[in-house]
């Protein structure tokens, strides 16, 4: 598929950041950042108005006019993500990474154990099975093992009431599965001040057992402070490339992906005012963008062109992605 320059709208499938030194050069055995969440990204010049110079005669006429060009004095850079992004948000704006790299919890030992009522619930007569794991704000451990049969005796307004195992060190809430043997699915969080429940079987049985241990904590992803107040929070700056796919008229080109940016220069970055809400929300960060020709051939070396604009931009044909993530090799130039 032939695509004249310009004529496809351009979908950024990876973004990467790159972190600069004090003179603008990729800083070399620094980190390199690559998100796939952006849902936009936009750089617009700043204008400075050239001087309009008029002079009049006596007669008020205008004897000389002059016009000086509008000058770009900056692009400005907006970047809006799906999702809030500690790393990428940290590389941008400055700011501290929240880093929690605590172990996982412990399984309980023990199972629960439970005491059957025929009246005050909805629970029919029958056997019933519960496990418990113990949860924290990141995830929850593998279930217990299984109680022992639970029997309510008769009628159809049973009720069960649970007994919580010993608390595990860490552990934040309980999470309760039954009532089938061999099939416990999810039925309630209880905080761990919780020593009973009582299953009324009002609730019905939702989600499947962990399968694996989710407790531990995240490392460098855990969150993000911005920067203190009265400070430029990361006046080096970044350089910024996009990996995108070229698409037109509902056709996507034959080799992906075929546009490559590089932004040399950008810094100043501040996240964008938030609204709390319920609703769908994207994270915006804006700065500016600058010419930068000491970053070269980018913190790899595989830009291939001149950088000594504001932006380039250029076909990347069969070019390889950036893995997502934290690269694994720090920059080399």
């Amino acid at each position: 598929m032939a695509l004249p320059d310009g004529a496809a709208q351009v979908l950024a499938v990876a973004t990467r950041l790159s972190v600069l030194d004090q003179n603008g050069y990729p800083a070399v055995g620094s980190n390199t950042f690559t998100t796939d969440s952006v849902v936009l990204a936009t750089y617009a010049p700043t204008i400075e108005a050239g001087d309009d110079l008029v002079l009049k005669n006596a007669a008020g006429n205008i004897a000389v006019h002059y016009k000086h060009g509008d000058m770009p004095k900056y692009y400005t850079a907006t970047i809006e993500l799906t999702t809030p992004d500690p790393m990428f948000e940290q590389m941008l704006c400055g700011g501290v990474l929240l880093a929690d790299s605590s172990a996982a919890l412990t399984t309980p030992l023990a199972a629960p154990t439970g005491a059957p009522a025929i009246t005050g619930g909805s629970l029919a007569a029958g056997s019933y099975y519960y496990k418990v794991t113990a949860a924290n704000q990141y995830g929850e451990t593998v279930a217990t093992a299984e109680s022992a049969a639970i029997v309510v005796a008769s009628g159809v307004a049973g009720t069960v009431t649970l007994t919580m195992p010993t608390l595990v060190t860490g552990q934040v809430y309980w999470r309760i599965y039954g009532r089938t043997i061999g099939a416990e699915q999810f039925l309630v969080q209880l905080p761990v001040a919780t020593t009973t429940w009582v299953d009324l079987g009002t609730i019905s049985p939702l989600g499947a057992l962990p399968a694996a241990n989710t407790s531990a904590g995240p490392g460098a992803q855990t969150g993000y402070a911005a920067p203190n107040l009265g400070i430029v929070g990361n006046p080096s700056g970044v350089s910024i490339e996009h990996w995108g796919m070229a698409v037109l008229k509902g056709q996507q080109v034959s080799y992906l992906p075929y546009w490559r940016w590089s932004i040399p220069g950008a810094k100043n970055f501040h996240a964008s005012s938030r609204t709390f809400s319920n609703t769908i929300m994207a994270s915006s960060y804006t700065g500016e963008a600058f010419e930068n020709a000491n970053w070269g051939s980018g913190p790899f070396g595989d830009w291939q062109f001149a950088s000594g604009q504001v932006y380039q931009r250029a076909r990347a044909g069969a070019a390889t992605l950036p893995s997502i993530g934290l690269s694994p090799v720090v920059a080399t130039v």
